[in-house]
């Protein structure tokens, strides 16, 4: 109960209290809607302040530019007056002051003119300041023409700076240039310059030394000039390195205008004689330019050697004009059938010496950058030259040889071969195999000689790529991504698409497994190399072959003994053709005997010398299967005569039956 009663009080006392809560709430809220009401005023104020100041930062702007031009009005003003007073000043001491004063007040009165240069009134007095600067000029150019000539370097350096302070330096670079080039267009012009007068019309004689010859002392002359500049071009020029560099332009650039002509009269020796020489004075050079930036020793090196660069794009025309005259002593003459193989094997090591010379000229002129062109316009082209003059011989050779004719006479032909007395002779000319085998030695030397100049090719090419290109630093380059080195010739640099086909082909060398480097060379004289075999085995088989021509006409072969009977009619001793076959059989080993272990037996390839032989019959092939069974578990000899023995008796074999 107690507690109930307690309960009852704190409600009573709880619901009294409500109306107090209810009217403090409602203060409450009174004072916050006056709250607001105060805010928003005070919002109202600030916003007119912010208006306020707004226009009062925009009235100060206004008034600061408004400052500014009028300062800028007054020092304008200010430097008009000055301009004016310096005008009549320059002009009234203009006759009688010395050059120090003069460049002086020009050098002010010009800095006045920039500033006034704007306005319309003072636009005239341009030509007034111009001409004031080439009075000036004219009274220093002799005193200056004159320091350069005797090479008063006090002198010298007094009208430099008085040039630099007039803004006049290039005329200064173009004062010292014309002292110095005519020296070096003198020397150059008498090269060809004719020693006695010639009548009208009388053309120039030749030089009396050639160009090649006569370029060292050009070049000589011309360093000689720019080591003696040099030092004293230190104390008078701050550019110096820029002047000997400007010096050593002008001076190619006189000579470049006749450069070309005169190289176009050399041929292609004579060109790259010029060119090592030109190489050895660009490297002179270096000493002389080491203080030029790379910009500027990139435009000299490419002035040097700009007269070769048109005969350099033409390697490939200038080579094969160069060597056409040995080619045409490669081509070995027809004579009897020992003469014309002796001949042929002679060419083989001339043939590979002007190839190697052709790579070294490539090299020797144009640094490597015309491989693409050696390789496709020039060695494989001498290569296809050369094998279509070899396979002219081989067909020349197998006629001699009489293995491409019929033999005459066919009736005497038969009666011989159907002879059965003492008088048939084996005349087998065995001085054919002889020639043949030596031919399939010119040939097997063909090809190793061409796969080692391959190999010397490659590498002489690819040594060249490090002087040319370089792979960029970062991470795993592709295949076209590389850097010129700094020796590049310029050549490349200006052209990039041509140095990235170079690149390329270059880069495709590197594996020997993918390479195509003549690869249509190659090809023709494996052919060659087939041919030279079919032929050695012509020479042992077509006796036999010639023999067996005759056979299916004989009268035992026609005639049959009963009507239906297969048996053919044979004679009681055998024929002369069979004699002849025998014994040529049998004199072969004798003969192949020497060449047992012979190199140029070694690679033969019987499946080719099988697919051109006489076709054969059903019931041939069955002896011949059946044969080769028999032979399967005799052990062979492993000799290449032993097979070449072999596959003459299967021919032989296969066309009797």
């Amino acid at each position: 109960m107690g507690l109930i009663n307690s309960l009852d009080e704190l409600s009573a006392n709880c619901v009294s209290r409500i109306p107090r809560v209810l009217r403090d709430i409602e203060q409450i809220r009174k004072e916050a809607l006056q709250l607001r009401a105060y805010l928003q005023e005070q919002e109202g104020v600030v916003s007119q302040l912010e208006g306020d100041t707004s226009r009062s930062i925009a009235e100060l702007a206004r008034l600061d530019e408004m400052k500014s031009r009028i300062n800028a009005m007054t020092r304008i003003v200010a430097e008009a007056d000055r301009f004016k007073t310096q005008l009549k000043t320059f002009e009234t001491t203009n006759e009688h002051a010395d050059v120090r004063t003069l460049a002086n007040a020009l050098e002010e009165l010009n800095a006045s003119y920039d500033v006034l240069k704007e306005l319309p009134d003072f636009k005239n007095y341009k030509i007034n300041i111009a001409t004031y600067r080439e009075r000036l000029e004219s009274q220093l150019r002799p005193k200056l023409i004159n320091a350069f000539n005797q090479h008063a370097a006090a002198e010298a350096v007094e009208c430099v700076e008085i040039f630099h302070q007039i803004g006049r330096i290039d005329e200064v670079h173009s004062l010292y240039f014309l002292s110095r080039v005519p020296t070096i267009t003198k020397f150059w012009q008498d090269f060809d310059a004719p020693k006695t007068p010639l009548a009208p019309g009388q053309p120039l004689p030749p030089p009396a030394v050639p160009l090649p010859k006569w370029l060292p002392g050009f070049y000589n002359e011309l360093l000689h000039l720019l080591n003696t500049e040099a030092p004293w071009l230190i104390g008078v020029f701050p550019d110096s390195a820029d002047v000997i560099s400007g010096l050593l332009m002008e001076c190619l650039k006189v000579i470049n205008e006749t450069y070309e002509q005169r190289l176009a009269l050399l041929s292609l020796d004579q060109l790259i004689q010029s060119y090592s020489v030109t190489k050895t004075f660009a490297d002179n050079l270096r000493g002389l330019l080491t203080s030029a930036g790379p910009s500027k020793k990139f435009q000299v090196k490419g002035a040097i050697f700009q007269p070769y660069r048109q005969m350099q794009a033409r390697y490939a025309q200038l080579e094969k004009v160069f060597i056409s005259r040995d080619v045409a002593a490669l081509k070995p003459t027809k004579g009897d059938f020992m003469t014309t193989i002796s001949n042929l094997r002679d060419t083989v090591p001339k043939l590979f010496l002007l190839l190697e010379s052709t790579l070294q000229r490539c090299n020797a002129f144009t640094a490597g950058c015309e491989s693409e062109a050696l390789v496709n316009s020039v060695l494989q082209v001498v290569m296809d030259e050369y094998l279509g003059h070899f396979k002219t011989l081989v067909v020349h050779l197998r006629q001699v040889a009489g293995l491409e004719a019929a033999p005459q006479n066919a009736e005497a032909m038969k009666k011989k071969l159907t002879a059965t007395d003492g008088e048939v002779f084996h005349d087998w000319k065995e001085a054919f195999f002889q020639g043949a085998l030596q031919l399939l030695e010119v040939s097997n030397s063909l090809e190793q000689r061409l796969q080692g100049f391959i190999q010397t090719l490659c590498s002489a090419l690819l040594q060249q790529k490090p002087k040319l290109f370089t792979t960029p630093k970062s991470s795993a380059p592709a295949l076209h991504e590389f850097e010129f080195v700094e020796s590049v010739d310029p050549i490349l640099e200006a052209d990039h698409s041509k140095a990235k086909k170079l690149f390329a082909f270059l880069s495709s060398l590197e594996d020997a497994s993918t390479r195509t480097v003549l690869n249509a060379a190659e090809k023709s004289v494996q052919q060659l190399i087939s041919t030279s075999q079919r032929f050695v085995f012509d020479t042992m088989f077509t006796y036999v072959r010639d023999k067996l021509t005759y056979v299916p006409s004989f009268d035992e072969w026609a005639k049959e003994s009963t009507p239906g009977a297969v048996v053919l009619n044979f004679s009681l001793s055998p024929l002369g053709y069979i004699k002849l076959i025998v014994e040529h059989l049998l004199i072969l080993p004798q003969v192949l005997e020497p060449y047992d272990s012979h190199e140029a037996l070694e690679k033969i390839a019987f499946d080719d010398i099988r697919s051109t032989a006489a076709p054969v019959n059903s019931v041939a092939a069955g002896f011949i299967e059946r044969d080769e069974d028999d032979d399967s578990g005799k052990g062979k000899s492993s000799g290449y005569a032993a097979q070449w023995i072999s596959e003459v008796a299967r021919a032989t074999q296969t066309l009797f039956l």
